[in-house]
């Protein structure tokens, strides 16, 4: 190596010499203990756990990487010296390349060299690790002795495995119901038998429906009421674009919001199917709008079939649920506050609805829903008789420009929200919708795939119930085997491991030779 770099003349530690004459030393220690490091490594062949040998293997390896390590140091704290010779031009461009090639072959040998000591470990540990190799061996005689016995073991462990997979990922997914669901052991097990079952129904598996009864019970869905809730929102999930949990949530909030019924969340799914088909958006932005719209509506007394029937007419015209919905929730809070305070404005959204003042009144505080229709019927007739829809929403004190927009856009798809709140009345009614729409999806040829799969995960949960306390005991035994076995001397572990590998072989060869 220090051919590389003859003719370099550097300082080191106050003397100048040859830089090949500094390293001449390390050099010469460094063949000599690869040398006696190979005739080491010839030996061990032969004797694998020879005590003797695996102590001079990690010394000489040791050794070998400090004598490595100074070299490159040499190395690098001559590195500026000789770049700067170079620049002045006092060395040639060759004897610069070898001194960076001398570098660059320092530092991958040293990092060989810790590769191989970090490989290496312990004696200790080389010593365990050549029985192992010995018991591989002997494992591999049998292994071809009884191959037939070894395939249906496979087999067999490959199909254990997957029970206990699939079991484990039900059991985590249940513990959340437990969690968030208040309710008696015997409560809780048939929400779990319903969440299995639900899975056999439906296009979705029984992790996910587990997600969403979790979510019913941070909601505050009472225990009797987790099962309907959470078989609607599963529903709506396979058979719109919303997703299963966040249905739920979204829904949930709406009705806390207006103090619903949860009993009756069955129906507003029906009403919310019916509408997201028979109109121009999608259940999604339907739901986005009525929970936007829904502290306004619920205060002048618009039932959820009537909130969900003003937002599918407001998503349907093009407006957002972020603009819309805190559009029309304003001009729904001016038009009460109007007939609250008797105001002059009053008389004008009378006029514009074609009614008076007192049967606009009593209307509002009836019918909310109707009166709103009728003001933005009036809206349209007016628009359509060439009045200006800028001077009338100016007269009613609708003036910035989300609110204007909302109106000239509702008047005219006045005949729009009447079929929206014809359609939704009568889902809620018929509760049928969303059944519907769902057993169509799980009639297809991949739900029905997924149903199977889903039967298949009942079986492996009930399996599970059998093998996981099994399994937990022998996990809760072998903790307690490591923990005793941490505590004791590297010598007597080395001991006992290599018993239980012999324990071990023996049993698999008696096994086999019966």
């Amino acid at each position: 190596m220090a051919s590389r770099i003859q003719g370099i003349t550097v300082e080191i530690g106050g003397d100048t010499t040859k830089l090949g004459n500094a390293l001449k030393s390390v050099n010469d220690k460094t063949k000599s203990l690869q040398n006696e490091l190979k005739g080491v490594n010839t030996l061990l062949k032969m004797d694998p756990t020879n005590v003797t040998l695996l102590k001079q293997k990690q010394d000489l390896l040791n050794k070998s990487i400090a004598e490595c390590r100074e070299k490159l140091n040499i190395l690098k704290s001559t590195q500026k010296q000789v770049q700067e010779q170079f620049d002045k031009g006092e060395i040639t461009e060759q004897q610069y390349r070898d001194f960076q090639r001398e570098i660059v072959a320092t530092e991958q040998k040293l990092k060989n060299l810790e590769k191989e000591a970090k490989s290496f470990g312990s004696v200790g540990a080389q010593q365990v690790a050549a029985v192992g190799s010995k018991m591989q061996t002997l494992g591999d005689s049998i292994q071809n002795v009884g191959r037939k016995f070894t395939i249906v073991s496979a087999a067999a462990s490959a199909a254990l495995v997957g029970i206990t997979k699939t079991a484990m990922d039900f059991e985590t997914a249940f513990t959340g119901v437990t969690k968030t669901v208040d309710g008696t052991d015997q409560e809780l097990e048939e929400i779990r038998q319903g969440i299995l079952n639900l899975s056999k129904a439906t296009a979705s598996g029984a992790n996910d429906i587990a997600a969403v009864a979790e979510a019913a019970g941070q909601l505050g869905v009472k225990t009797e009421n987790v099962l309907d809730f959470t078989e609607t929102m599963v529903r709506l999930g396979d058979s719109t674009n919303i997703v299963a949990d966040e249905a739920a949530i979204a829904i949930s909030q709406l009705y806390n919001v207006m103090g619903s019924d949860i009993n009756t969340v069955d129906r507003f799914g029906a009403a919310l199917v019916a509408l997201g088909n028979n109109a121009q958006t999608s259940e999604a932005d339907i739901m986005n709008m009525a929970t936007r719209i829904g502290a306004s509506a619920k205060y002048v007394g618009l039932t959820e079939q009537q909130v969900l029937a003003l937002a599918t007419s407001l998503s349907s015209v093009g407006l957002e649920a972020e603009g819309g919905g805190s559009a029309i929730s304003a001009v729904i809070t001016q038009i009460d506050k109007d007939v609250a305070l008797n105001s002059k404005t009053l008389k004008t959204w009378a006029n514009v609805a074609g009614l008076s003042v007192n049967d606009f009144k009593n209307l509002w505080q009836n019918d909310a829903m109707s009166a709103i229709q009728a003001v933005v019927k009036g809206m349209g007739d007016a628009s359509a008789g060439g009045e200006s829809l800028n001077v009338i929403l100016d007269d009613l004190g609708v003036t910035s420009l989300r609110q204007t927009d909302t109106m000239k856009r509702l008047s005219s798809a006045s005949d729009l929200m009447a079929n929206m709140v014809n359609i939704s009345n009568e889902a809620w009614e018929e509760n049928t919708a969303l059944i519907n729409e769902s057993e169509k999806r799980y009639g297809t040829t991949a739900s029905k795939i997924t149903q199977v799969k889903n039967t298949v995960t009942e079986l492996c949960s009930k399996l599970g119930e059998i093998l996981l306390p099994i399994i937990q005991k022998i996990c809760d035994g072998l903790s307690k085997f490591v923990n005793w076995l941490s505590s004791l001397s590297p010598a007597a572990q080395k001991v006992i491991l290599v018993v239980l590998a012999l324990v071990a072989a023996l049993r698999t060869c008696t096994y086999f030779c019966r």
